[in-house]
């Protein structure tokens, strides 16, 4: 057993304790059990948040790997999220299982994309609050220590996920052009899964509100990304994206 995973998880699990019950979540319109007490898995919480199917989640949660405490102490991290950092996940991991979907990417690829946006930005809960909410720009040392997240997330998730997921989760702000972090590495040459899940969180970071702006529509984000495609975010991928918005839109409309 990963003592050490395990203890990083419940050091950086913000303190919100006093849910109790069973209510119906939904935070981009398709609503979710959101169970307190009962405690359960990486696995469970996959199906329950994303409706993956168990049968697609072997890579995404390796069996033979994957350490049952440290998968526990991650589902009860989950249930002590606050509502806006549980919300931002649902949103993302959703879109990145959506957005694989919409490619006809495998089950497998689904599943890994879902589960590596839902828990891209689990790093951040060892960042103080007022550093990751502050309206202001950031000083040096703490952009650096913002800048940290993702790289202490996949260390802190290494006893529970596979190795494509945990790549997501490390690299979700690697650049097209190498000028991202945290290893500065050119994001058209890692996997699929690591640049779909940077665009569905480019995604949902400009049509949710910040401390510092207002969200945007649909229309002037996927304009954003636009401009965006080919230095930051890989541009195939964007267009995947614009098109899978645009068709939602239309039902909408219809």
């Amino acid at each position: 057993m990963d003592q050490e995973a395990v203890m990083e998880l419940k050091l950086i699990m913000p303190i919100d304790r006093d849910a109790r019950g069973v209510s119906r979540v939904s935070f981009d319109g398709e609503p979710f059990e959101e169970r307190r007490g009962p405690r359960g898995d990486v696995a469970s919480l996959s199906c329950r948040v994303l409706g993956l199917d168990p049968d697609g989640l072997t890579r995404a949660v390796p069996p033979a790997t994957t350490d049952p405490a440290a998968s526990t102490a991650v589902y009860d991290l989950w249930e002590h999220l606050n509502e806006d950092t549980r919300g931002h996940l649902v949103r993302v991991g959703r879109l990145a299982r959506d957005l694989a979907r919409h490619m006809g990417l495998t089950a497998e690829e689904q599943a890994e994309s879902g589960l590596a946006g839902l828990l891209h930005d689990i790093g951040k809960l060892g960042i103080p609050h007022e550093i990751v909410a502050k309206a202001a720009p950031l000083n040096l040392s703490e952009t650096r220590l913002m800048r940290s997240h993702p790289e202490t997330g996949a260390r802190s998730l290494g006893a529970v996920l596979g190795p494509e997921v945990l790549d997501a989760i490390r690299h979700h702000h690697e650049r097209m052009d190498g000028r991202g972090y945290p290893d500065g590495v050119l994001a058209g040459k890692l996997p699929m899964v690591c640049r779909l899940v940077a665009v569905a969180d480019a995604y949902d970071a400009i049509t949710s509100d910040r401390p510092y702006r207002i969200g945007r529509s649909p229309q002037e984000a996927c304009r954003e990304l636009g401009s965006a495609a080919g230095l930051q975010l890989d541009p195939e991928l964007v267009e995947e994206l614009i098109d899978l918005e645009r068709r939602r839109l239309g039902a909408r409309a219809a």
